[in-house]
């Protein structure tokens, strides 16, 4: 559909072919869990490091690193190289330290689905606590759910065009009706097919 091409485009990372892109603000962007983790340093050596890439000041970041860790609830394996992490313990650190500066937009590319549920709920409250403290959070997920819970308006991309934007109710219930509209069309096909040939 093109989202990830266009969440590159908003960080900068990757130069748009035509047109121009406004940001306003400090972006912080979670598009991999590994986008900036280091596999053969430690989580903590990580957490350093994208302070100090992020421009903290040296000054705020021993707080700034205990509250990541204490977000990211990584116990011991704090400490172990980051190529010794699961997909999951990835997605923590990763979203821990993406979301500690607190940014004045947060992108989030889908990353949450991976790990326990747990963590899952206790990240969607930390988004939802960015916005209510009047952060912009831009979310891409095909979980309807998570966008209704998080989102206010959303953008359907189609293949790479924007197909409709709006109110998240009038989008997310657009999209179902066109997902459902497709499936039966799908299985419609297939049961004439399989009559066919019996």
């Amino acid at each position: 559909a093109g989202k990830s091409t266009l969440l590159r485009v908003i960080t900068g990372n990757l130069t748009p072919t035509s047109g121009e892109v406004t940001v306003n603000g400090g972006v912080s962007a979670m598009l991999s869990l590994t986008s900036a983790l280091n596999p053969n340093e430690s989580g903590l050596e990580n957490i350093r490091f994208n302070l100090f890439l992020s421009g903290v000041d040296k000054r705020d970041v021993p707080v700034l690193t205990d509250e990541i860790v204490e977000f990211a609830e990584l116990g011991g394996f704090i400490h172990a190289p980051v190529r010794t992490y699961s997909t999951g313990m990835n997605g923590r650190l990763a979203f821990s330290i993406a979301t500690a500066i607190t940014p004045d937009v947060l992108m989030v590319d889908e990353v949450l689905g991976v790990g326990d549920a747990y963590f899952s709920a206790k990240a969607m409250l930390r988004m939802i606590d960015l916005c209510n403290d009047g952060r912009s959070l831009l979310f891409v997920s095909h979980s309807t759910a998570a966008i209704q819970l998080l989102c206010n308006k959303a953008i359907w991309l189609d293949g790479g065009s924007v197909r409709a934007i709006g109110p998240v109710a009038d989008i997310v219930r657009a999209y179902e009706d066109d997902f459902r509209r497709e499936e039966d069309d799908r299985i419609r096909s297939g049961n004439i097919a399989r009559t066919r040939r019996l």
